[in-house]
């Protein structure tokens, strides 16, 4: 169906972005990843933002462990099309599932400062070979779209949750910055890279 304009503006690309999971039926996050799946199309989500969200996994998908990323796997969601936005509430198993499924996270290290969400475990996604993209969220979130203040948090703030020297250093804040978010959108190698 996107093909005609997908050949008419070759520039312009095309996502999904479902709004987050609590907030959706099941059959229709499977209706998102069999849309994907056909079209070959980004998913940009909402997980566990806040820990409300995380406690609605907890209390409601019960099913699915009470995990939001087990759920979202389990609806076919999860995969190298699908970028996590913020992910900062999650379990040492939840990080592993998004490693090993090959999902994205975008992480909002200024705006999730600002709406006192909290500091996402930077360094076990890194250690767990999730790709990371990095994000300003929107204005109201992160006062401005200045990807160096996301880069200089994104390094700074690992101290929070991991105070010992290691990652993340300058090199994986240009990755996440650069083609880390380029991947999911299906743009790695025509944008994203420093040449």
């Amino acid at each position: 169906a996107l093909k005609p304009h997908r050949e008419k503006y070759a520039r312009i690309t095309f996502g999904l972005g479902p709004s987050a999971a609590e907030r959706l039926k099941r059959s229709t996050l499977e209706n998102l990843a069999a849309a994907s799946a056909a079209e070959d199309l980004p998913v940009y989500i909402h997980i566990n933002e806040s820990r409300a969200m995380a406690l609605h996994g907890l209390l409601h998908l019960q099913e699915h462990g009470g995990s939001q990323v087990r759920y979202l796997q389990d609806c076919g969601l999860l995969g190298p099309r699908t970028s996590l936005a913020h992910s900062i509430w999650l379990t040492d198993e939840e990080i592993a599932l998004i490693g090993q499924t090959g999902t994205n996270v975008a992480l909002n290290p200024v705006g999730n400062l600002k709406t006192r969400s909290g500091v996402a475990r930077f360094r076990a996604m890194i250690e767990a070979g999730i790709n990371i993209g990095l994000g300003c969220d929107n204005c109201s979130c992160g006062d401005a779209q200045n990807m160096f203040q996301a880069m200089k948090m994104f390094c700074g703030l690992a101290a929070i949750s991991d105070p010992m020297p290691g990652p993340p250093h300058a090199a994986d804040a240009l990755r996440a910055a650069c083609f880390g978010a380029a991947r999911p959108a299906g743009l790695e190698g025509q944008v994203g890279h420093l040449r």
